[in-house]
């Protein structure tokens, strides 16, 4: 079945029973009345859609609310890898998205495990208990990620790093067709750094930003590299403000259309 089918109005809302959506025909999914699956369509209300979702199990709920998300929250999110709360890196997330609706999760408060290869076993990658599927099936609901981190080492940050080290698990998902996925997506990247001077000692990391989004498709708009220690340092650095005050008005704007 490649279309939706049993498709019933009930006033402004519209329940498919036995549905494959398109792009998800790799999945099999068995939950109420054993062989189909029901869920809202886009119309739906989101409220009574999240408690239906219930009815599955994890694994499964996580990729429903993927699959009906990306269409109903097509969205800015922001991706803190800092190790502190508060921080610079933080401020200037803050004043990009200062009005405007967006998504923002730090990846501190997020047990992810460092990644297994098991690319080359037998079994391949298996289901991991820990935050990250949750945060991942979240993160692929969004066109638009700001990925802002410390330069810490002249690299960035160890939850970011995880981050990106565990799409190794999904671009072999059956659930998925991880680079169309990443194809539909734009990113922006924020480095805070201190000593060497930023503007040109982050710039390979900007580079290494730039390789990974190259590699799965997604288009890399911009960055913005400040500089500053201390909390609240970033106050000093009039060009990285002022960047972020054109991505703010940015934002906004495209928000309205």
């Amino acid at each position: 079945m490649n279309t939706f089918a049993n498709c019933i109005p009930i006033g402004m809302q519209f329940f498919c029973e036995a549905i494959l959506v398109p792009g998800t025909c790799r999945i099999s999914i068995s939950a109420w009345h054993q062989t189909h699956f029901i869920f809202m369509f886009v119309h739906c209300d989101i409220h009574y859609w999240l408690e239906e979702i219930n009815r599955f199990n994890n694994i499964d709920r996580l990729f429903i609310s993927y699959i009906v998300g990306r269409n109903v929250c097509m969205s800015i999110m922001a991706l803190l890898g800092s190790s502190r709360r508060n921080g610079n890196t933080e401020y200037l997330v803050n004043e990009v998205l200062e009005g405007v609706d967006h998504k923002e999760v730090y990846l501190l408060d997020h047990h992810m495990n460092p990644i297994i290869d098991e690319r080359h076993t037998e079994q391949g990658f298996g289901y991991i208990n820990d935050d990250y599927e949750e945060l991942f099936f979240e993160f692929m609901k969004h066109d638009t990620i700001i990925f802002a981190t410390p330069s810490y080492w002249f690299g960035m940050s160890a939850q970011m790093k995880i981050f990106f080290d565990r799409w190794s698990q999904y671009m072999r998902d059956d659930r998925i067709d991880f680079k169309e996925e990443m194809r539909k997506k734009q990113a922006y990247v924020i480095v805070i750094g201190n000593k060497p001077d930023p503007k040109i000692a982050a710039l390979p990391l900007i580079q290494q930003f730039h390789y990974i989004f190259d590699y799965v498709g997604m288009e890399f708009k911009d960055y913005i590299i400040g500089q500053a220690n201390k909390p609240q340092e970033i106050l000093n650095d009039s060009h990285a403000l002022t960047k972020a005050a054109f991505w703010n008005n940015q934002f906004k704007q495209s928000s309205h259309r």
